[in-house]
């Protein structure tokens, strides 16, 4: 018989008393590598909202940033590659994230990029501004290259 089938005894006891079962979050293990925060939610929406590993590219981001403490974070492949991110794929979400205000992008040929983080629009700023303003899901302009 499955064991996943049989109900918790601290759990019956718990619920035929009146009173809810403590949710307990996972604990972080000694040695293992963690997110530093906080990290505004805002600016996790905003590249929620963008295409492609945006989101995912945002959270190496901001884990190399707590890593770093810079400005500046220098952002390699191998960053990437922990998180399912091939460097094609993070060239495009950089330029998303770019478009939508929420990075900017230092290019160098052979190197490291350098990002830095921006703080995310205000998003009632984004409709009085006028029409054309930065989409997240807008695409680049044809004929452009990032570090052009």
């Amino acid at each position: 018989m499955d064991s996943g089938l049989i109900p918790d005894p601290e759990y019956l006891r718990l619920i035929s008393q009146g009173r809810s079962p403590r949710f307990r979050a996972p604990r972080l293990v000694r040695g293992e590598r963690f997110l530093c925060g906080p990290v505004p939610l805002r600016w996790l929406e905003r590249a929620g909202r963008c295409r492609g590993k945006s989101l995912h590219v945002g959270i190496v981001l901001w884990y190399r940033l707590g890593l770093t403490k810079q400005r500046q974070i220098p952002l390699g492949n191998p960053d990437l590659k922990r998180f399912g991110v091939s460097r094609f794929a993070a060239s495009r979400a950089l330029c998303y994230l770019e478009h939508a205000g929420l990075v900017s992008v230092v290019r160098f040929r052979g190197r490291k990029r350098l990002v830095t983080i921006c703080p995310a629009p205000d998003p009632d700023a984004r409709s009085k501004s006028p029409a054309g303003s930065s989409d997240p899901h807008s695409q680049p302009e044809a004929g452009s290259r990032p570090g052009q």
